[in-house]
C-alpha cells in the first residue's frame, strides 16, 4: 500500500522531455491519493508533447483511491496507442486512465477530462460526476464505467460506446467528435443540440435519435 493521501496537486507543467509519471496499482495492491484534486500537464515554455500520466489499477483488489480528484489535464494530447518503450516517442502522448481485469479506481468529484485516454474493460471507476470532456481525450465506455449521466459537453474527442447500460442524457454539445455505438446500443440523445463537425458511427443493430438536432455544419 502506497499512502500519499496528503497530496493535493500533481503539476507536470515544468517537467521536461520524456518523463511519464506512472500511477499503478496490481496484484491487489493500493495507491491512496485521496486529497488529489488535480493532475495537470498544461503547456508552458518547458513542455514537450512527449509527456503524460498514466493511472492504472489492473486486477482483483488493486485500487487507486483519487475520491477528491476534479480535473484531469493533458494539454499536448491526441495520441493514445501503444506506450513509449524508453527508445521510441510518440508525439502528443495522452495521459490514460484505466481500470482493468476487475482494477478500481474510485473517483467521486470528477469534473473535467482534457487529453485523456480512458479504458475500464472488466474494471470500475465512477464517472457519474464528469461533466466536460476536451482536448483530444478518447474514451471507450464499456465494463462498469457506463455512468455519464452529468456529461453536458463532449468536444474535439473519441467516444466508443460498448454498453446498453450507457448513460448520455444530459449530452448537449458534442462538435468536433467522433461517437461509435456498438453492440445494439440506444443511448439517450435527446438533450443533443450541437453536433458540428462531429462524426457518428453506428455498427451492430445500435440505433441513436438525435431529436433536438435543428441544424448542423462541418
Amino acid at each position: 500500500r502506497l499512502d500519499l493521501s496528503n497530496l493535493t496537486h500533481l503539476d507536470l507543467s515544468q517537467t521536461g522531455h520524456y518523463i511519464d509519471v506512472y500511477i499503478t496499482a496490481d496484484a491487489g495492491g493500493e495507491v491512496n491519493l485521496s486529497k488529489l484534486t488535480q493532475i495537470v500537464d498544461m503547456v508552458d515554455n518547458s513542455s514537450t508533447p512527449w509527456r503524460s500520466v498514466r493511472v492504472k489499477a489492473d486486477g482483483r483488489d488493486s485500487t487507486i483511491l483519487l475520491n477528491e480528484l476534479e480535473t484531469f489535464r493533458d494539454a499536448y494530447a491526441g495520441y493514445s496507442g501503444a506506450e513509449s518503450d524508453g527508445h521510441s516517442y510518440y508525439p502528443h502522448e495522452s495521459s490514460r486512465l484505466e481500470a482493468l481485469n476487475d482494477g478500481q479506481i474510485v473517483l467521486g468529484k470528477l469534473k473535467e477530462l482534457q487529453g485523456v485516454y480512458w479504458r475500464t474493460d472488466d474494471g470500475t471507476a465512477l464517472t457519474h460526476t464528469i461533466e466536460t470532456i476536451h482536448g483530444a481525450s478518447d474514451l471507450v465506455v464499456s465494463g462498469n464505467a457506463t455512468d455519464f449521466s452529468s456529461l453536458v459537453n463532449l468536444t474535439s474527442s473519441v467516444m466508443s460506446v460498448y454498453s446498453a447500460d450507457a448513460k448520455l442524457q444530459q449530452l448537449a454539445n458534442a462538435s468536433r467528435s467522433d461517437l461509435s455505438f456498438y453492440q445494439a446500443v440506444s443511448p439517450d440523445l435527446s438533450a443533443l443540440v450541437n453536433i458540428d463537425g462531429a462524426v457518428f458511427r453506428v455498427y451492430a443493430g445500435s440505433h441513436i435519435s438525435l431529436p433536438s438536432v435543428t441544424s448542423a455544419k462541418n
